[in-house]
């Protein structure tokens, strides 16, 4: 079953796609003093396109994510195409956290497959939380390394257009939509 989609961000990834040395070279520009300008741009064009409400619809960098859930569902699957590590835990009829079933990760077409042990049972829940488990998942490339070059273009064409159309109106489709598309995730 596709669980029901709502994740918290927990851990932000620990570097950006890009630097500002990769922007300053694509944009042309030779001093530093528009850096912290450069940084902030690289921010705003990252989470564009990073994250479940970015447009790419995943993650760019490892960054482990939490989901909420009312009720045990059995197996899940996390719209997510690279899941690294999961775990779950849940709030006992005490309110108490407890850990939950060891999970093994399986890259379906839809996703990352949750397999619970077939000998799991479910325990009882705390009936005072409306959502007394918790999927905690790590996803995204291990590091700015891995992640594709044409999402590092989009990311630097991306700062380039905002830091020299300070307005940021644009009429023409933007390049980097083309660059993204055999990246995008989205679950039909």
């Amino acid at each position: 079953m596709t669980a029901p989609f709502r994740p918290t961000l927990v851990t932000a990834p620990a570097e950006m796609p890009v630097t500002v040395e990769d922007c300053r070279k694509h944009a042309v520009v030779e001093n530093s003093e528009s850096d912290d300008e450069i940084t902030a741009l690289i921010a705003a064009a990252t989470a564009h396109f990073d994250g479940f409400s970015g447009v790419l619809g995943r993650a760019i960098i490892s960054q482990t994510w939490q989901l909420h859930l009312d009720r045990w569902r059995g197996d899940l699957i996390l719209p997510a195409p690279d899941v690294s590590a999961a775990e779950i835990r849940y709030l006992d009829p005490n309110g108490a956290e407890q850990p939950g079933p060891s999970v093994t990760r399986h890259a379906i077409a839809t996703g990352t497959l949750l397999r619970l042990p077939r000998d799991w049972s479910n325990p009882p829940l705390d009936e005072n939380s409306p959502a007394p488990i918790f999927v905690e998942f790590t996803c995204g490339f291990a590091s700015a390394a891995q992640v594709p070059f044409p999402i590092k273009v989009a990311i630097l064409q991306m700062v380039a257009h905002m830091f020299a159309e300070r307005e940021g109106i644009s009429i023409a489709e933007p390049a980097y939509d083309r660059l993204i598309a055999p990246y995008r995730w989205s679950v039909i």
